[in-house]
């Protein structure tokens, strides 16, 4: 039952990029349409389903006793990075598009095209990579922390564009880096003691 848990606390934590720029899109009145929220949680999922299997490929060539300490610690220092990019001045072409949601409609036509979709949805899934990854070799169950991720990011696409007006939950966009790393952080230390 704690599996499931942390599962879903992963999935959260790794969506919380997703919440904040779907905020974002809610205010600029940026639409997000079912068939472009499908792309971008298909994308998102398959990234963490992949990140996933590769920690379970991982954990097996490391011996078991140190795979759960392992797992931990990286999630622990995937935390700590998330914390440190927020405070970083320098940020990266798919970091500007989380920054700054709008820059993904490059045509300014208030309405993401496919191509902009898969920009963005390869953005939100970078993030997912290493969660992913340490996750699994920390020994979340992969199917578990994969459905969840999918009902997750279609979950914070509709809340996000939904509560886009909103100013209370704007600062998620804006603090989302932090607060996931602070999280996963959390949940690496809390995988030790499973």
């Amino acid at each position: 039952m704690i599996n499931i848990f942390l599962s879903v606390i992963c999935a959260v934590t790794a969506n919380l990029d997703t919440l904040g720029v779907s905020v974002a899109y809610g205010i600029k009145k940026i639409k997000i349409n079912m068939f472009c929220n499908i792309v971008i949680a298909v994308v998102s999922t398959v990234g963490t389903f992949i990140s996933m299997l590769f920690g379970i490929f991982i954990s097996k060539t490391i011996a078991v006793q140190f795979i759960n300490y392992i797992g931990s610690a990286i999630l622990i220092l995937i935390g700590l990075y998330f914390i440190y990019e927020f405070f970083k001045k320098n940020h990266s072409e798919y970091e500007e598009i989380i920054e700054t949601p709008t820059k993904a409609d490059t045509n300014n036509s208030g309405t993401l095209e496919l191509s902009e979709i898969f920009t963005l949805a390869l953005a939100l899934t970078v993030n997912n990579l290493g969660v992913g990854i340490s996750a699994s070799i920390a020994g979340l169950n992969i199917w578990a922390t994969t459905i969840l991720t999918f009902i997750v990011t279609m979950l914070f696409i509709k809340i996000g564009t939904f509560i886009g007006n909103s100013k209370i939950f704007n600062f998620i966009g804006k603090y989302s880096s932090l607060i996931s790393g602070i999280i996963i952080a959390l949940i690496g230390v809390c995988t030790i003691f499973i």
